[in-house]
């Protein structure tokens, strides 16, 4: 009989897993799984801080602050020309044609930068400011309606 029939070769069996490589693999997932989170997080709370930006950069109250400022003989002399405005902060709150605002914007201009503080109401779909103040250095200098010279 002597059938030499081929004998197939011997396969390795796998190996396991050691478990450093399992420990590591599980960090990496959980960094993973937290920077992710961290990122949408961060995406998010950017996302709302732009929104509100822009919301409050596109307020008429915004623009009328910007003019008032750019108007105003005390913030020409202490900001210089042209006078631009930049990031608003603060708030917006409107119900049935009547509202307020508390809003601090960014200014500058080639001679300094300063902050514009700007308080309004609404009535009757009527902004009206109430106290615009300009901050340079620490000094704040009340931007009446009128152009007036600098009054602290």
């Amino acid at each position: 009989m002597g059938t030499n029939a081929a004998i197939p070769p011997a396969y390795a069996a796998p190996q396991p897993v050691q478990p450093k490589s399992r420990k590591k693999f599980w960090i990496i997932l959980i960094l993973s799984i937290l920077l992710a989170i961290f990122l949408l997080i961060v995406g998010c709370v950017g996302a709302i801080f732009l929104g509100v930006s822009k919301a409050l950069k596109s307020s008429q109250v915004y623009k009328m602050s910007i003019d008032r400022a750019q108007a105003s003989p005390c913030a020409v002399s202490k900001l210089g020309t042209p006078i631009t405005g930049g990031t608003p902060q603060g708030s917006i709150n409107e119900s049935n044609g009547s509202g307020t605002t508390d809003m601090t914007v960014s200014v500058s201009g080639p001679q300094a930068n300063g902050k514009l503080h700007t308080l309004a109401s609404r009535d009757n779909n009527v902004w009206t400011l109430t106290t615009v103040t300009l901050n340079v250095n620490g000094t704040d200098y009340d931007l009446p309606a009128d152009p007036a010279p600098c009054a602290q």
